[in-house]
């Protein structure tokens, strides 16, 4: 057990940092339920969460919350 928290935490430095924030928030999380389960889910699947990762953020903002609908998501599903 001891050597893969070793070779975790190599892998991690070398991943870049916004990376290392998520994982570290993850595992923060996951500790707080009894079970976990994490699915994949791929890209043709889940084409709204496709569409949105490829649009692109507005200038000096880390993150966007969407009070409704996002127009690619409209376009994408025909929605209006």
């Amino acid at each position: 057990m001891e050597r893969v928290n070793t070779t975790t935490s190599r892998q991690l430095s070398s991943l870049n940092f916004g990376m290392h924030n998520w994982i570290r928030d993850i595992t923060h999380w996951q500790s707080k339920f009894e079970s976990v389960r994490f699915l994949w889910t791929g890209r043709a699947q889940n084409k709204a969460a496709d569409q949105l990762s490829k649009s692109p953020l507005p200038p000096n903002t880390d993150f966007v919350f969407h009070f409704i609908t996002p127009r690619q998501i409209k376009e994408e599903n025909n929605l209006g």
